[in-house]
């Protein structure tokens, strides 16, 4: 598979099959866990997404910064790489991502992901490669 890193965005700067470029509802930061607004006032619109009722559909993670009311870059499957900094913004842990842990949306915050898996609402959304990688796999919520 190949890198989606800033440096490859920079260079190709169309959607690769694994990328679209839905409207931002808000500032997003790169790494952003989003979610399809579904009403008909926000057609084509994503959210930050939550582990929780009404909220536990991840479709995918903001590749580049988003602005409100723009397009924003926005992978749905494949390995993202952004800085380490840039995880730690986006992961409720307040850290770097750890190799080889599965990451979950935060029940707790919006647009946030944790290595702890949820009590309610357990939704997957990748593996961490490396501390700057995640290998983005969209799951469906836990039950168990």
């Amino acid at each position: 598979m190949s890198d989606f890193s800033q440096t490859t965005l920079a260079l190709y700067p169309h959607p690769t099959p694994v990328q679209f470029n839905p409207i931002a509802n808000v500032d997003l930061v790169p790494g952003t866990p989003v979610f399809q607004l579904v009403s008909d006032d926000t057609p084509g619109e994503v959210g930050k997404a939550k582990g929780a009722a009404g909220l536990f559909a991840c479709v995918g993670f903001t590749a580049l910064p988003g602005v409100a009311t723009k397009r924003v870059r926005t992978q749905f499957i494949g390995p993202l790489t952004l800085t380490e900094d840039l995880w730690a913004a986006v992961n409720a842990d307040s850290e770097n991502l750890q190799t080889g842990l599965t990451y979950y949306l935060s029940g707790a915050t919006a647009g946030k992901i944790t290595k702890t898996r949820p009590d309610t609402f357990k939704v997957p959304v990748g593996v961490a490669l490396s501390p700057d990688t995640l290998l983005i796999i969209p799951g469906s919520r836990l039950d168990a």
